[in-house]
């Protein structure tokens, strides 16, 4: 059988593979999910604007704890403490007499989440907090239900937890509580940690509970970043830290044992649990626990629940906190010093999240797992202060993940020469064609908010033509992150413009909503050969984008797409009816490669050029030169009626009304509505296609400041359309 002919059945076996017909829970459906536990919430409160139940009990624990437990979720979900149902539960709140730890520690979260003439009641709250809290016999500090009742052997870890939560949320809020308490609290359950790195519930209930090891687990991670903050200024201290030994091994039980909705060694209060693997999610900022995707994977699980009223208040906290933006993922590599500063990104998140006005999450990301996954944030931060020694298919993995639109962010801890060193090795053999280089004051990821200078910030880039690839910080600002010092302002506001500069000014999506192109079909459409021109130039400055349309068209039954690389100078003679041509920079083809051209067109084929990024200095290059072939003739705007405009006689999009990228329309206050393709005839039809606006890098689908050119759909529908016109026979 012809090669030609192999390859269409090789690309219908691969997509045939990627084909994934098994359900993931979608951003959509939990939104849905969202928007049913509020109305579900608000269709159950009561007229005096509690939830409060009847007859219970153990009200006096847990008085008014149920209502401030609603509240505070129904406030996390973004109603507003103006809305008449909120303002009267929040009525109730600021009257009721709450004896219990449980229902302070939940109000105070309430009172955290208002405006500062709530200030008074938060206040109130995090001192009655304080006073309750008591010494144990584990040597620590901890909580009971009562206050009046408190004794040395008179604590539960799941008192101590909503205690804790509550003082956190004040001091978040800038109120004082004593440092005192933290390393009390950090010291109680370093003692009661169980040999297999859990927690039970209580001096008498010693088995290891799912749930208390998040409780643990999340109030370990409190008192890291409160009592030894300053620990990790040298570097190679955090593997080996103590407190970090306690942690990793409670992480490593959660790793083996979590399952979504089951609570391991107590199978009760399962959405109490769910809660608390959110906070644990949030708090540690890994992505997995058992090799699942901790949010995604109890999102399913809670979506397919009936929950009563304190259930769906667990629930809606959970959907709604975790289905926050991730702005960065750090990057794990096991067995190596990746997590000197500990709280480093952590830090960075919030001062961003602040600055910009919009709450965002970090994540931690194994470099085991699939680059696919890491794709969930824009960025992806490395640091460390030793050459790493990363493999080749850790490199690879790196490499797939900005190639498919993301954005690496590296630096040296304490400046270090071994980890600046094997950076500049890694991306030189990463992108032998682009070197590593000063970031010049005037480019945008300088000047987008804040204007900064190089000399102030010291960065240097990977830049394809069209986007950075790889920023890196040659000096220890891992260390201004995590001891969250700000006499140095400009790294902090350099981080906000690369924030912007990577989101398409905040064009950021939810957790879930990935800009990952999936196969959603089996192969289907005409089989297409696609010749990609290659020549002593940038020809391929984006090499995922093609894999990426390969799926558009498959998925929409456009084409089952192969691609075949050849030399420009060869195009003649190839057979190909179709040839894409790249490129970023101002380039002089050879005199054999016009030729080519000039034969291939000819002879009846169709040739596309693209400008990719927009930045005009390929087009306007490839535009004179074409030109001079064929007696100055000049390109012409591609008329409206043509089929890839039309998409009649091809199988194409409508493609009349066309969108642009953001940076687009702002530099150009006229923004058309149509296509922006000039065309040269030969023989009586269009067979030079030009575009001085890209396609390549928005058929990836990350935004991305300072492209120039067509929104994602409309890049794929184009590029779709303009191959169906340079395929069809003529």
């Amino acid at each position: 059988m012809p090669t030609q002919r192999l390859r269409p059945i090789l690309v219908a076996l691969i997509l045939a593979f990627l084909y994934q017909p098994a359900h993931a829970i979608s951003d959509a459906e939990v939104k849905a999910g969202i928007q049913k536990l509020v109305k579900q919430l608000y269709s159950t409160q009561n007229a005096n604007g509690h939830w409060e139940p009847g007859g219970f009990n153990e009200r006096k624990k847990v008085e008014g704890g149920l209502t401030a437990l609603i509240t505070y979720a129904l406030l996390t979900a973004g109603e507003s403490y103006q809305n008449p149902k909120i303002a009267k539960a929040l009525n109730y709140l600021k009257k009721v007499k709450m004896e219990g730890v449980y229902s302070r520690g939940v109000r105070a979260h309430v009172w955290a989440a208002l405006p500062d003439r709530f200030r008074k009641y938060l206040k109130e709250d995090i001192y009655w907090l304080q006073a309750a809290a008591h010494k144990v016999n584990t040597g620590g500090i901890g909580f009971w239900y009562l206050k009046e009742e408190q004794a040395a052997t008179q604590w539960d870890n799941s008192a101590i937890q909503y205690g804790v939560l509550g003082l956190w949320e004040g001091a978040k809020r800038g109120e004082t509580v004593g440092g005192s308490l933290w390393a009390g609290v950090e010291k109680h359950f370093i003692n009661d940690q169980n040999p297999d790195g859990g927690w039970g519930y209580s001096a008498t209930a010693k088995g290891t509970r799912a749930s208390m090891v998040t409780a643990g687990l999340a109030l370990l991670f409190i008192t890291q970043d409160y009592v030894h903050r300053s620990d990790y200024k040298q570097v190679g201290r955090a593997m080996n830290h103590p407190l970090q030994k306690r942690i990793d091994k409670a992480l490593e039980w959660l790793g083996k044992n979590y399952i979504p909705g089951k609570v391991v060694g107590y199978n009760r209060r399962p959405f109490y649990y769910m809660y608390g693997i959110e906070r644990v999610g949030l708090a540690s900022g890994y992505k997995y626990f058992n090799k699942q995707d901790w949010y995604s994977s109890g999102a399913e699980w809670l979506l397919q629940q009936a929950p009563t009223n304190h259930e769906a208040a667990f629930s809606l906290l959970f959907l709604v906190r975790g289905r926050v933006p991730v702005f960065i993922n750090k990057l794990e590599i096991p067995g190596k010093h990746w997590n000197n500063r500990p709280r480093d990104v952590d830090k960075l998140t919030r001062w961003i999240s602040d600055t910009v006005e919009r709450e965002m999450l970090w994540q931690i990301v194994n470099i085991n797992t699939r680059a696919e996954s890491w794709l969930d944030a824009p960025m992806l931060y490395l640091a460390s202060h030793q050459a790493l020694g990363l493999d080749s298919a850790q490199r690879a993995k790196i490499k797939r993940y900005i190639d498919m639109g993301g954005l690496l962010i590296t630096t040296a801890d304490s400046g270090a020469k071994a980890f600046n060193d094997e950076i500049q090795k890694i991306l030189a053999e990463m992108y032998p064609r682009y070197k590593l280089k000063d970031i010049p004051d005037n480019d945008e990821i300088y000047n987008l908010v804040f204007k900064l200078a190089n000399k102030k910030i010291g960065a240097k880039s990977i830049h394809n033509g069209i986007r950075h690839l790889v920023i890196h910080l040659p000096r220890d600002v891992s260390w201004t992150f995590h001891a969250d010092q700000h006499s140095d302002q400009g790294i902090w506001q350099f981080m906000a413009n690369t924030y912007y500069y990577a989101t398409e000014k905040g064009r950021i999506r939810p957790r879930l909503d990935s800009h990952v192109l999936k196969a959603t079909r089996k192969p289907a459409g005409p089989e297409v050969i696609v010749g990609r021109a290659k020549y002593d130039g940038n020809w391929n400055p984006e090499p995922q984008a093609w894999k990426v349309q390969k799926i558009a068209m498959a998925n929409d039954a456009k084409g089952q797409v192969t691609t075949q690389v050849i030399p420009l100078a060869d195009i003649a003679d190839s057979g190909l009816p179709f040839v894409h041509v790249v490129g970023t920079e101002e380039i002089e083809f050879r005199d054999a490669e016009l030729q080519a051209i000039k034969s291939f067109v000819q002879a009846g084929g169709t040739i596309f050029f693209e400008d990719a990024g927009g930045r005009g200095d390929f087009s306007l290059g490839i535009e004179d030169q074409i030109s001079g072939l064929f007696e100055r003739r000049r390109f012409r705007r591609l008329e409206a009626a043509s089929p890839i405009i039309t998409g009649k006689a091809i199988r194409g999009y409508d493609l009349s009304k066309i969108s642009f990228r953001p940076y687009t329309i702002l530099r150009r206050p006229r923004a058309e509505k149509t296509h922006r393709l000039d065309a040269l005839n030969i023989n009586g039809s269009p067979r030079i296609i030009l575009s001085g606006d890209d396609l390549t890098a928005a058929i990836l689908g990350q935004p991305v400041w300072g492209v120039m050119g067509y929104s994602t759909d409309s890049a794929r529908k184009l590029m779709t359309n303009i191959t169906l016109y340079g395929v069809k026979p003529k």
